[in-house]
């Protein structure tokens, strides 16, 4: 069940819950990384966040969620691609715009998936991903 939480004069903003998530699909198995980074991309969220201006979706940062979502390479592998940033600073740039692409989701792909970045498969990844307990909201 969702919580609602006032988004200003005249708008109710719908906040995801713990007992609400659904992160598996039909099948039972977690949703691919790479398919909800194209669903996201196709509508529009990663546009809305770099048109709002938001310091965690800026190209720069897309560049390496894309990296990290859709091929093989590690954290320590898109160290380069951050700035020469730590392995752990990178995986908080990707978990930090993760959470911030999340309010940029339409309503019906926030409802269709989880709120942990442990709530998807990284098939394309040569090593497990980390499990990482940091919510996305």
């Amino acid at each position: 069940m969702s919580g609602v939480e006032s988004g200003g004069p005249g708008r109710e903003e719908v906040v995801p819950n713990q007992m609400s998530r659904q992160p598996e699909t039909q099948s039972g198995k977690k949703p691919d990384i790479r398919e909800f980074h194209e669903r996201a991309k196709t509508s529009g969220a990663y546009e809305r966040g770099l048109k709002a201006g938001s310091p965690r979706l800026t190209e720069d940062r897309q560049r390496l969620m894309e990296a990290y979502f859709t091929t093989p390479a590690s954290y320590n592998d898109l160290r380069p691609l951050a700035g020469g940033v730590t392995k752990e600073r990178v995986r908080q740039y990707i978990s930090d715009g993760l959470s911030q692409l999340w309010s940029f989701l339409p309503p019906e792909l926030q409802k269709e998936y989880g709120l942990f970045l442990t709530d998807f498969e990284f098939p394309h990844k040569k090593y497990p991903h980390n499990k990482m307990k940091k919510p996305l909201r």
